[in-house]
């Protein structure tokens, strides 16, 4: 006869008619009749030993149920369970577009069974995992281990690997040259776009494999096209659509779907006329590059389950264009890169169609180069030092410039080069109407003839009067509402400086500022020399230019002059003429970066009748 066990949960007396069975352990376990859950069968010492146990903290075990903590150590099922569980490590969800997994690169696509779809991933060491749906086994999960929360949302994506590349791949260890791949998309996009700097169509090829190879970096830069209307911005961007790593160009994302769309298929965003959106797209969109510029998650709230948020992984490429630029935001255009596009007379007339042979057999190729090429990439960005680049600055190149180097060292150069100057253009921005530069020059004629720490008493009201004055028409309609956005405008920057003590007098808000403090919020905005250099006065082309020595005044000052008599009597027949007429008058072969700056703001003035920004772009 057996001896009468008991539920070690309940201390139910168990029927002998119920199933057990013994652990690994040796623990006699089975679903109890009384208490309905699966638990340790004991004998009645079993059960004393638990009572004795309480009174006996030397032998409390770490065995936890759903109400109580055990004290017992006979229930060493549990242990070894919850010991299972310890030893295996959260696994993060992973986007099934593409990403770096067990030391092998994918890429996520969607194959058609029957009338099922299904997802499936091609990796970098040519293998293909299958969730081959419920009644099957989902090898992505079992055999790849991939952790994924969404399946690929295929439908969203305007183009995709094609099966019959993805077979090449798979059996016929099809291979592409990197440097030919980048020469082809050069050569395509000179055949409908037109840059007066060659290296625009270079940093244009290096951006759309970057859009393939966009998790292999720590930070990346988004592309902004700030174009004239007809300059061929839809054009460059169609390109975009053609070749970029699963490209979605909808203009009618909401905030909340985005974020799930780019977990899914790593998809790179593509936003036509960035200014027709709707304010809630455009403040959703603005947010994404400022905060996931870098691997940050981001976080939402799930509309059909309150109070549950989800983070989502929203690290993908992103190019867009506008028109009428960014307004007074100056901390979206630190997290891109910005190409300036003029409308040309001589524009080709050609209509990228993403659908034709050729953008298609590239696009495939693109998607073969990334499991082909993707660790030498990521070793070459891991070890890619650029001592000439500020933090930031090396921060939003630093992926461009390591397919260049991959490609050759020649490349690599010219394309540091280019941003170089590219930077130096952007710090040449039109300040005539940049409150914050305007509100700091204001600050700096107050204090520039003072000791280094003498304070100068300054009011909010006062100031941003003084500055509604300059950027706004006094007999305006627009003048109020202006005067009151400056009033917090100012009274918003000189609390945030955090230098100056404030205060109030007579009910006025007031700081105290000095001359050193200016100048280090200058210095750290990149600003002092401008300040120092150049007067701006009512908005025109600037009257005092405080540069290295008097040649270069004299240079200016020659392009003034021709700009403005020269215009209406020369009969130049494209802007390579207008250039080389300067270049004569300058008597300057190879002008230096700056040079070539106030060149193109000639070119667009002889162009549009307009008058010289030399402190403004295209």
């Amino acid at each position: 006869m057996s001896k009468k066990l008991y539920c070690f949960r309940c201390k139910a007396e168990i029927p002998t008619k119920i199933k057990r069975k013994k652990d690994k352990s040796g623990n006699i376990k089975g679903r109890c009749p009384s208490c309905k859950r699966t638990a340790v069968f004991v004998d009645k010492k079993g059960l004393k030993g638990e009572d004795n146990n309480k009174n006996n903290p030397s032998t409390i075990s770490t065995t936890s149920t759903t109400s109580t903590v055990s004290t017992t150590s006979t229930d060493t099922g549990k242990d070894h369970l919850i010991l299972g569980l310890l030893s295996k490590e959260r696994t993060p969800y992973e986007s099934m577009g593409r990403g770096i997994h067990n030391g092998v690169f994918y890429i996520g696509t969607v194959l058609d069974h029957g009338k099922k779809q299904l997802d499936a991933v091609v990796t970098s060491d040519r293998k293909i995992y299958v969730d081959w749906g419920k009644d099957e086994s989902n090898h992505i999960t079992g055999e790849f281990r991939l952790n994924y929360r969404f399946p690929l949302f295929s439908d969203c994506m305007d183009y995709w690997w094609s099966n019959d590349s993805i077979k090449r791949w798979y059996t016929k260890n099809y291979v592409v040259d990197l440097k030919e791949l980048f020469d082809k998309i050069v050569s395509l996009n000179k055949q409908y776009m037109m840059y007066e700097d060659e290296r625009i169509h270079e940093y244009t090829a290096l951006d759309i494999m970057r859009s393939y190879f966009f998790p292999l970096f720590s930070a990346n830069s988004r592309t902004y096209h700030h174009a004239d209307p007809g300059s061929g911005k839809t054009n460059q961007l169609m390109i975009y659509r053609a070749l970029s790593f699963n490209p979605i160009s909808s203009a009618d994302f909401s905030s909340a779907s985005i974020y799930r769309i780019i977990e899914s298929t790593g998809a790179t965003i593509l936003i036509d006329d960035f200014d027709l959106l709707p304010e809630e797209q455009k403040n959703a969109i603005i947010q994404h590059i400022r905060v996931n510029y870098k691997k940050f998650k981001t976080i939402r709230a799930d509309g059909n389950r309150k109070n549950r948020p989800y983070a989502y992984k929203s690290f993908s490429h992103l190019v867009f264009n506008n028109v009428y630029g960014l307004g007074h935001d100056r901390v979206t255009p630190e997290r891109l890169i910005t190409i300036r596009l003029l409308k040309h007379k001589d524009a080709k007339d050609r209509t990228v169609n993403p659908d034709d042979k050729i953008w298609k057999d590239l696009r495939d190729d693109l998607y073969v180069m990334t499991l082909q090429y993707w660790k030498e990439i990521k070793d070459c960005y891991d070890l890619l030092k650029i001592e000439s680049l500020a933090s930031r600055e090396s921060e939003v190149i630093k992926p461009i410039l390591a397919i260049a180097e991959v490609i050759n060292e020649k490349l690599y150069q010219d394309i540091l080069t280019w941003f170089k100057e590219l930077n130096e253009q952007e710090k040449l921005r039109d300040l005539t109407d940049d409150w914050e530069y305007i509100l700091l020059k204001e600050l700096w004629d107050r204090v520039k003839d003072r000791g280094d720490n003498e304070e100068e008493r300054v009011y909010v009201k006062d100031i941003a009067e003084t500055i509604a004055n300059i950027v706004s028409n006094p007999d305006s309609d627009n003048f109020k509402k202006t005067l009151n956005r400056l009033y917090a405008f100012v009274g918003g920057h000189l609390k945030g400086y955090v230098l100056f003590k404030g205060g109030l007098t007579d009910g006025r808000t007031r700081y105290d500022i000095y001359k050193k403090g200016i100048k280090q919020i200058l210095e750290g905005k990149s600003l002092f020399e401008i300040v120092e250099g150049v007067e701006v006065v009512d908005g025109g082309p600037p009257n005092n230019i405080k540069q290295k020595n008097l040649d270069q005044i004299n240079d200016i000052r020659k392009i003034q002059e021709f700009c403005n008599t020269t215009k209406d009597k020369e009969g130049f027949s494209n802007e390579n003429s207008v250039i080389a007429f300067i270049k004569n008058k300058l008597n300057k072969k190879d002008p230096e970066s700056y040079y070539k700056y106030l060149l193109q703001e000639a070119i667009l003035t002889y162009y549009s009748g307009k008058g010289v920004m030399f402190m403004g772009g295209a």
